[in-house]
């Protein structure tokens, strides 16, 4: 198909009457969708429609300024196309900052003898091939041309995200036989503290000119900055100040008002800011100075959503000094998402709780990588319940990898595999069937949402990796549960006991309601006066008249020595029975009828105190019999 459409473009006649040309727009776009990149470039050259109509397809939203001298020229060649530069919303910058040679003798260590060798030729001549490409003098003067890249990126309109990148792998995907070798270099690199091959000055253009213009837009809202040298950072803070001095009428860069004592300008615009910074000169000297203005810079962003911040490098004394206190004075009022790798400044407990705290109103994500300090002051479950206990939070993410794998596990994929989020706090897809890791756990627990779930305080690796939980359950299974349930699991009271509750129509389910509610007061005295009146009506004297009482009185030591010589009770404790006792015997005296009693039924009397004191003290609870007697 795309031959023959190739040909009908070399004549004119057989174009005009061709039913392509008179497709509707969305049958051309499915058509496109389903072609090879191969074809759907030939069918480009049918017509102009056909270009209009692939024109989404084969512009993506990302462009990429590789290390090569043509890439800056082609997006300049895009901006002069309203409609391809509108699709353009991220512009990424892969810095060429690596050693070729190394590169060429890891290949050879890595293949000393190999069996195809006509292949392993062409390999390697792909491999200097590339390397040489990307090295040319011309490859890092694109980068120093700040006026142009300043010009080129303004024109895009729908730019919203700018990344400068060093530390990843920067060739086509059609080179990703070299993602090996490019592995082992920077694994090298991290072990000798040794982070880029070519010529410092010409290193800090490379990352100054890309930063710089993509912070003079006011439309970009997203910076990502990855292994940026600390000294190109503080270059580009001071060559900030110095352009708010001449222009203090920038609309993106405004006078430093807000942060005291200091001339940074305040930097509106962006709102998602990923910062990893770096010691490029393993020989520079960490001194206070350099301290204050990475962190005043960094407190520039007024208007953050999302931080993410590390600092890779050793400082003296001084520096960490000045660094923690300059650190403490950051604040960004609409802070709302915060992930922290090693960050010089902040890397204690109180220091990073402190920071946390104050932005705790408007915090709800949060995240740690490559956090070993957490661990290493062997109080993790202390920190993680102060988290929980001061914040508010939505979402979690706790993890401590070792340096050497986050550096080289995200050339494939292992560092993504590992987290919970990607870079926008979208969850990870994860296989239903596959067992819920720790870290899981650990963000539910958090959240406030369920108990310590985890078997130690502490896990058993210097990293925070190697945890036992308490319960080990799929995706799937843990979707099926509520949060109740899952507590039950943890502290192990599932599953409930089982109550077997009989079959009962309603009406005898509310009977039984009713015979086990508590009775009221008003219905005890109900129920004294219902038992009055069947005593009444069984002819049983219920209260002795005076004449009585006074003869039961004289006959007490008689009964009492006769209960004696039955029970073996002494007859001297008889006087001193309380007055409870001594009417029981009086009770028990009117039982036997021995002596004359009135049938007169007073109102009050002791005997009908006596009865409701005792209907009381069965059928009402012991909180409202004390209320009663006081």
């Amino acid at each position: 198909m795309a031959s023959q459409a190739a040909s009908q473009s070399s004549d004119p006649d057989r174009n005009a009457n061709s039913k392509l040309l008179v497709l509707p727009i969305e049958v051309k776009l499915r058509i496109v969708e389903h072609l090879s990149l191969a074809d759907a470039k030939q069918v480009r050259f049918i017509s102009e429609s056909w270009a209009t109509a692939g024109r989404d397809t084969f512009f993506k939203s990302t462009y990429h300024i590789r290390p090569h001298r043509t890439d800056l020229t082609k997006l300049r060649e895009i901006c002069d196309s309203p409609e391809l530069a509108r699709n353009i919303e991220t512009v990424k910058f892969w810095v060429p900052d690596f050693d070729k040679h190394r590169l060429v003798s890891i290949w050879h260590e890595e293949n000393p003898n190999p069996k195809d060798v006509d292949k392993a030729a062409d390999e390697i001549s792909a491999l200097r091939s590339i390397l040489d490409k990307s090295t040319r003098p011309g490859v890092q003067q694109q980068y120093k041309q700040g006026k142009k890249l300043h010009e080129c990126l303004s024109r895009l309109s729908n730019l919203k995200r700018v990344e400068v990148r060093a530390s990843h792998f920067p060739f086509p995907s059609r080179y990703l036989g070299m993602k090996d070798i490019w592995k082992l270099m920077r694994k090298g690199y991290t072990y000798k503290s040794r982070w880029r091959s070519i010529d410092p000055v010409m290193s800090y253009h490379i990352y100054i000119q890309p930063i710089l213009a993509a912070i003079r837009l006011e439309h970009v809202e997203w910076l990502d900055l990855w292994s940026v040298p600390l000294e190109a950072w503080i270059q580009v803070g001071e060559n900030l100040k110095r352009r708010s001095l001449k222009d203090s009428s920038s609309a993106s860069v405004e006078s430093g008002h807000g942060l005291a004592n200091t001339n940074v300008p305040v930097i509106s615009h962006i709102k998602t800011l990923h910062l990893q910074l770096q010691q490029g000169d393993p020989d520079l000297s960490l001194d206070a100075r350099l301290a204050r203005s990475t962190v005043q810079f960094l407190g520039a962003f007024r208007n953050l959503r999302y931080l993410s911040l590390a600092m890779w490098m050793k400082g003296n004394q001084a520096f960490n000094a000045e660094a923690t206190y300059q650190s403490s004075r950051l604040y960004f009022p609409h802070l709302e998402s915060v992930d922290f790798s090693f960050v010089l400044g902040l890397n204690m407990k109180e220091e990073v709780c402190d920071f946390l705290y104050k932005h705790k109103a408007t915090l709800k994500n949060l995240a740690f990588y490559q956090s070993a300090w957490i661990v290493r002051q062997k109080f993790t479950r202390a920190i993680l319940t102060e988290f929980r206990d001061n914040l508010s939070l939505e979402k979690f993410f706790f993890r401590t990898l070792d340096p050497v794998e986050y550096l080289t596990g995200a050339e494939n994929n292992q560092y993504d595999r590992c987290t919970l989020y990607d870079s926008e706090w979208k969850e990870r897809p994860y296989n239903e069937t596959e067992q819920m890791r720790t870290m899981n756990l650990i963000e539910l627990y958090v959240c406030g949402k369920i108990e310590w779930p985890l078997v130690d305080d502490e896990p058993k690796d210097q990293y925070g990796n190697d945890w036992e939980p308490k319960i080990r359950l799929t995706h799937s299974e843990f979707k099926q549960m509520s949060m109740l349930e899952l507590n039950l699991r943890i502290s192990g009271k599932w599953p409930p006991p089982v109550i077997n509750l009989p079959e009962l129509t309603f009406e005898e389910l509310v009977n039984r309601v009713k015979e086990k509610r508590k009775p009221k007061l008003r219905e005890v005295e109900t129920i004294a006066d219902e038992k009055e009146e069947e005593a009444e009506k069984a002819d049983i004297p219920l209260v002795p008249s005076t004449e009585g009482q006074n003869q039961l009185e004289e006959r007490l030591p008689k009964i009492s020595e006769t209960s004696k010589e039955n029970a073996g009770v002494d007859a001297v404790s008889v006087p001193a029975m309380t007055g409870v006792a001594k009417d029981n015997q009086i009770d028990g005296a009117a039982a036997v009828g021995t002596e004359k009693w009135s049938k007169e039924k007073p109102r009050h009397t002791s005997k009908r105190k006596k009865l409701i004191e005792m209907l009381r003290t069965k059928l009402l609870t012991p909180k409202r019999r004390e209320g009663r007697k006081r």
